[in-house]
């Protein structure tokens, strides 16, 4: 190689291999996160989601083709050296790489380092030719076939024959019909572009990849941890399933015989034990309440507290029950509850009504419209707003 030619020798950043192969990483890591998020669910997919999906979808590849491309752009593999990629063609006892003392300005050349380099790793020999055709040797080339098995051996061919198949070119017979007349991405390129690498392998990989994505996204969808409908929906799904459902039981047996006091906690435990009161023997035989008296463990599943309005404070099973029946009666909807399921001490009853709100200023609104309502016979001045904040466990 002389100074005329020294493109051959000098390493040129193959961007087009980088970005590629950038996409390929990416799709790979990317299928693996999808993966993960399908089996641990870091990120719940639902129909409100789609779009936060999609962006954090995308968000992602740039990620890690961003991070890719950072940390790999200055790998051998993306340095290009004509003649080192010609050489890699082929197998020969030895390979040499000769240049002109006037190819590289110094030894401490950037172009000159990565050539050294790159032969040293494929195994090359490399000779420096000075002025007076005296050849200094550099680098000799590797005593062993380093690439065993990697490099097809290359009959050797008649001056005759080369020629035939530069004419027929890649394409044999079609070339020598048509020469010239094939479209140019069909003719046999023999410029410098002929030892270039191609993008077969990571366009498959990308769309392998992207296509596992996909698989996992319509999976998700099709099962969402997460449904939003409009109000005429749900009332048509509940319509459909009104066959189905079972109705809830009216009492819970030997109700009175409950303390709802916790044990002590264990490590293991994550709930609290509901334990029989020293007279669970004396009122086994009771007859069991009409209505339903919740246990503690339906007020264990929220986090943090809760608001509801306390109608009544009761100390025993019959005033509740009466209490009960009466609010029942005007169309409200109360509830029962023992007041050990939220302070820890205590057996009075307390009785709620209507539901459990996520704020005071809910509760303190529903408490006001209940009061401006004309309630026969009902005395709604000691109705108050309660907090509920089960005892840490």
């Amino acid at each position: 190689t002389s100074h005329s030619s020294r493109e051959e020798v000098i390493y040129k950043p193959l961007v087009k291999v980088l970005f590629w192969d950038g996409l390929a990483v990416a799709g790979c890591l990317l299928a693996l996160l999808a993966v993960l998020n399908f089996q641990f669910h870091f990120h719940e997919l639902d129909n409100t989601r789609v779009l936060e999906r999609l962006a954090l979808t995308i968000l992602a590849f740039a990620v890690f083709f961003a991070a890719f491309y950072l940390l790999a752009r200055n790998f051998r593999r993306y340095r290009y050296i004509y003649a080192v990629e010609q050489f890699k063609k082929y197998h020969a006892d030895e390979q040499w790489i000769a240049l002109a003392h006037d190819v590289f300005e110094g030894e401490e050349n950037k172009y000159f380092r990565e050539l050294k380099q790159q032969c040293v790793f494929n195994g090359f020999g490399l000779l420096l030719v000075d002025a007076n055709l005296d050849t200094k040797i550099v680098i000799t080339p590797s005593r062993h076939d380093i690439f065993q098995g990697r490099r097809r051996q290359v009959a050797l061919l008649s001056h005759g024959k080369v020629g035939d198949l530069l004419e027929k070119g890649k394409f044999g017979f079609w070339q020598g019909v048509f020469g010239k007349s094939l479209p140019a991405f069909l003719q046999r390129d023999t410029s410098i572009l002929r030892f270039r690498r191609s993008f077969y392998n990571q366009a498959f990989v990308l769309v392998l990849s992207l296509t596992l994505t996909a698989v996992i996204f319509n999976r998700e969808s099709a099962n969402p941890g997460f449904r939003q409908i409009s109000s005429v929906e749900l009332r048509e799904e509940l319509a459909d399933k009104a066959g189905d459902r079972t109705p809830e039981t009216a009492a819970i047996a030997n109700e009175a015989a409950l303390s709802f006091l916790p044990e002590d906690k264990r490590d293991e435990d994550g709930y609290w034990r509901l334990e029989p009161s020293a007279t669970s023997a004396a009122n086994s035989q009771a007859e069991p309440p009409d209505f339903a008296l919740y246990d503690c463990a339906r007020f264990y599943n929220f986090a943090g507290r809760k608001y509801a309005i306390e109608a009544g404070n009761f100390a025993s099973l019959a005033d509740t029950r009466l209490a009960l029946l009466d609010l029942e009666q005007i169309g409200l909807q109360p509830f029962a509850v023992r007041a050990s399921c939220f302070s820890g001490s205590g057996q009075d009853i307390i009785l709620f009504i209507g539901e459990l709100y996520n704020s005071e200023e809910e509760a303190v609104i529903a408490l006001g419209r209940l009061k401006k309502m004309e309630l026969a016979g009902i005395d709604k001045s000691d109705w108050v707003i309660r907090m509920l904040e089960p005892p840490s466990r």
